[in-house]
Order: C-alpha cells, then sequence, then structure tokens
C-alpha cells in the first residue's frame, strides 16, 4: 500500500506539472487503486482471466448456436412428411408397378391358353418349361420394359424410405403399417392375383391331358401301339381273333357300324364274306398320335392291305389309313378307316405272278 501511496504522489506531482492531463490522472490513478485492491485479494478488483475475456467478448454466439441448432432441428422435424401419408405414397407407386406386372402375366397366361387349343404342346415338360421362365420373369419385373423401369424407380424410393423411416423407429412402425395396409388392401391387386390362381390352375389342367413328358416316353408308348396293332391283324388274318382281347365292352364305332360291343364285332367278322385272305401291314413311319385326352388317345396309321374279293374274282391292294381310339384301360373304344389309297385289283394269275410266278399283264382299276 505503501508504494501504492508514493505512485500515487508521484501521479499527482506530474498532474501539477501538466505532464497529463486531468482525465489521464483519473484513470491512471484509478488503474492503480485497482490492482492495489486486488493485491488485498479484492475480487471485483481483479484482472478478468484470458478466457473470460473470450467469453465475454463472444458470448453471443454462444447464445446464438444453440437457439440456432434448436431451431434447425425443428425445422427438420417439421418439413418431414408425416409417416403415415408418406408409406401410403410409397405403396400406391407399388402397386402401380405390381398392376402393370399383373397385367402382362395374365397376357402370357392366356397366350399359352391359347396355345394347347392352336397348335397345343406335344409333352408336358414344354409346359412346364415355358411356366417356370414366364414365372421367373414375372418374379423379377422383367416381362417388359416399361415394368422394370418402373420397378427401377420404386427400389430408390423404398431405399430411401427405409433410410428415413427405419424399421426399428416409432415412426418406421407407423409408415411401414400403412404402406402394407394399403398394399395388402388394393381390391385391384386382389383380383388380378385371384384371376392369375384361375388361369395356372386352368393350365395345369389342360397339361394333365397330355400324355407324355418327354420324346422317350412319347417313342416307347409308339412301340407298344405298333406292338398291339401287329397282334391285332396277325390274329384277324390267321381267323382267330376275339374282339375281347382289344375292344372295350362298349364300342363307339366299328367301321360303318356305332354303339356295338365285341361279340357284335365277332359277329360282323364272321359274315364278311367278299374279304378273304385278309392281310396287314402296318406303315411304322405313319404311325402317329392324334391327341390325348383324360379319357385316352387317339391314334392314327396308314397300312397296306390285301385281300381275295369273290365278287370281283379279283385280288385288292390297297393302302388304308385307320384312326384307333384307346381308352385308359389300352382297349379300343373306336376303330374307322379314315381314307382309301391306291387301290389296284389283280387277277389271280397277276397276282401270283407278283409273288414269284411267271409274270402277267397286269389289270389296274381307279375305283375301290
Amino acid at each position: 500500500m505503501e508504494d501504492n501511496f508514493e505512485e500515487l504522489k508521484g501521479l499527482k506531482q506530474m498532474l501539477e506539472a501538466g505532464a497529463i492531463t486531468n482525465e489521464e490522472f483519473e484513470k491512471l490513478k484509478s488503474d492503480l487503486l485497482r490492482k492495489s485492491m486486488a493485491k488485498d485479494g479484492v475480487k471485483s478488483a481483479m484482472e478478468p482471466s484470458a478466457s473470460s475475456k473470450f467469453f465475454k467478448k463472444y458470448k453471443w454466439i454462444f447464445i446464438a448456436i444453440p437457439i440456432l441448432v434448436i431451431g434447425v432441428y425443428f425445422i427438420i422435424q417439421n418439413s418431414k412428411p408425416d409417416p403415415k401419408e408418406a408409406g401410403e405414397t410409397l405403396a400406391a407407386q407399388y402397386c402401380d408397378c405390381q398392376k402393370q406386372n399383373n397385367e402382362e402375366y395374365l397376357a402370357k397366361l392366356n397366350e399359352i391358353i391359347a396355345q394347347f387349343e392352336d397348335s397345343g404342346f406335344e409333352y408336358s415338360s414344354d409346359v412346364d418349361k415355358t411356366l417356370d421362365q414366364l414365372a421367373n420373369e414375372y418374379g423379377i419385373n422383367t416381362l417388359n420394359p416399361t415394368i422394370t423401369a418402373c420397378y427401377k424407380k420404386f427400389n430408390l424410393e423404398n431405399q430411401e424410405a427405409e433410410l428415413n423411416f427405419p424399421k426399428g423407429s416409432s415412426e418406421g412402425k407407423d409408415f411401414w403399417f400403412a404402406y402394407q395396409a394399403k398394399v395388402t388392401g388394393n381390391e385391384e391387386l386382389i383380383s388380378q392375383t385371384q384371376k392369375i390362381n384361375d388361369l395356372q390352375t386352368a393350365i395345369y389342367e389342360k397339361k394333365e391331358s397330355i400324355a407324355y413328358s418327354d420324346p422317350n416316353e412319347l417313342k416307347y408308348r409308339k412301340n407298344a401301339i405298333l406292338n398291339k396293332m401287329n397282334s391285332f391283324y396277325s390274329a384277324y388274318s390267321g381267323g382267330y381273333l376275339d374282339a375281347y382281347n382289344f375292344f372295350s365292352y362298349n364300342v363307339e364305332k366299328y367301321l360303318g357300324k356305332k354303339n356295338i360291343t365285341p361279340t357284335d364285332i365277332n359277329l360282323l367278322i364272321k359274315q364278311n364274306t367278299d374279304w378273304t385272305e385278309p392281310s396287314f401291314r402296318m406303315a411304322t413311319e405313319t404311325v402317329n398320335m392324334v391327341n390325348s385326352s383324360i379319357d385316352g388317345e387317339t391314334w392314327e396309321y396308314a397300312t397296306e392291305f390285301q385281300c381275295y374279293r369273290p365278287s370281283k374274282e379279283r385280288y385288292q391292294i390297297s393302302n388304308i389309313w385307320y384312326e384307333v381310339k384307346f381308352n385308359k384301360s389300352g382297349k379300343i373304344t373306336s376303330y374307322r378307316e379314315k381314307r382309301v389309297e391306291n387301290t389296284k385289283y389283280f387277277t389271280p394269275e397277276e397276282y401270283n405272278s407278283m409273288n414269284g410266278y411267271p409274270e402277267e399283264e397286269m389289270v389296274e382299276e381307279a375305283d375301290y
């Protein structure tokens, strides 16, 4: 304090001598007294720290930052779309894409139905292959470029929604519940799904009518038909045919007769006296399945038919096409001539000559 007194006395002398102004004297005196009081422990007189000076200088910035952060937070929260509305908007976008996908899928399924009616499928495996490829394209949304583009845009929106509305958050729960409710409640999608199921069922039912799954299975069946009909013609030519071994109990058609039994067929064969010495030779390459259904199969083939015609006193050689229907038990339900071609008649001498005897002039007629 004594040092301060001397300093104050010196300041007084400087003022009187005119070395400092009265204002400078008062300021210096005030600083001197503050320092003196600070030494004595008076806190109000102490010099502020650097951090205190910095805070005092920029205190408005420190106040403004929290206010700004809070303000930005509320702006972001208020600018966020309502979770329910956003979920329904995304659902509408999905439904639009799926409707297009369903419409194209339905059109393709109808094309398959039409194919059954037109050319048909030869093997059931062809149907499976077509359906599998179509189902794959439907599942990955690539039935046409428009559908692909629609889903590409939707997937981007869906990814953004997953970021903005996490499924574990309360907003996410509201968003995804609204989305799912909108999709599952779409009546047009429900109707399309039912139509798809109906068409698929119809296709599978039609596929059941295709008897063979692949070429090998059909080839095996063709050989079975050849063997069965060769046995039939062998018994017929040999005179020991029993129709019960080959025909069903109810025969829709046998040559020109309708709705008869195997007994009737046996009688007809015995009564036929104008076709003696009959023989048949099947043309293997002509054997072909015409159609198949849940009731059985229809086959056709050509034969070379030979017999002696007492009424004409001639031998006859013809190419005859037959259509034969079999039931599921392998019995014949219909046996009819489709057409007769290349009919020729020969005298006994000409016929014998053809079979190794001396040649003689051949007599030929065009009519059957």
